[in-house]
């Protein structure tokens, strides 16, 4: 059987050798560069994983330039890609007032048919909320806080100034908290 694996193996280029030792060579120097930003050592695999990927991308283009100083280069790349991830983090700890709002808030193990029965109603009292809204204030939040955009990528997307854009967001959730606070059934806490 290990036989047949080695056989359908495809043999290496030396451009694939090449990047193989550049890999080995660079790796610890890379993800040493990435945890020292804090970032948890199952992410770093991932980031470190992605900065290899560029630079293979690069090894494997048509218009090849040499790299004069990789160490360098690779932390550039690694820079670009912390950042990519803080960005992304802060997006989805932004949003997570939206997920905990709604019944993606709710735990796996609490599922059962009357909590199926109020996911249904959650997502319906988001998709209501989000209906009634302005359509300028919908698409910020939407395209922020579900998207993940940016600021700036989604007033790009929608043609208005940056701070525009951050207006917009402010008057969102504000506008889509007091929609959901006014629709949102009040339960009477005075006991007969």
């Amino acid at each position: 059987m290990l036989l047949e694996v080695r056989a359908s193996r495809p043999a290496l280029s030396a451009a694939d050798c090449d990047f193989r030792s550049f890999y080995c060579s660079h790796f610890d120097e890379v993800t040493g560069f990435v945890l020292r930003f804090g970032i948890e050592s199952h992410d770093a695999e991932d980031l470190v994983q992605r900065v290899f990927m560029v630079a293979l991308r690069h090894f494997t283009s048509a218009e090849t330039e040499t790299v004069e100083l990789p160490s360098a280069w690779l932390r550039a790349i690694a820079l670009r890609t912390i950042h990519e991830y803080f960005r992304w983090w802060r997006v989805r700890r932004a949003a997570s007032w939206l997920v905990e709002q709604s019944w993606a808030g709710r735990a796996k193990d609490d599922a059962n048919p009357e909590r199926d029965v109020l996911a249904n109603e959650s997502l319906q009292h988001v998709r209501s909320v989000l209906f009634r809204m302005s359509s300028k204030l919908r698409d910020a939040l939407v395209l922020l806080d579900i998207n993940g955009m940016s600021p700036g990528e989604a007033a790009r997307l929608l043609g208005i100034p940056r701070n525009t854009m951050r207006s917009r967001h402010n008057l969102a959730r504000a506008e889509f908290k007091r929609l959901w606070d006014r629709a949102t059934p009040r339960k009477d806490t005075t006991d007969d």
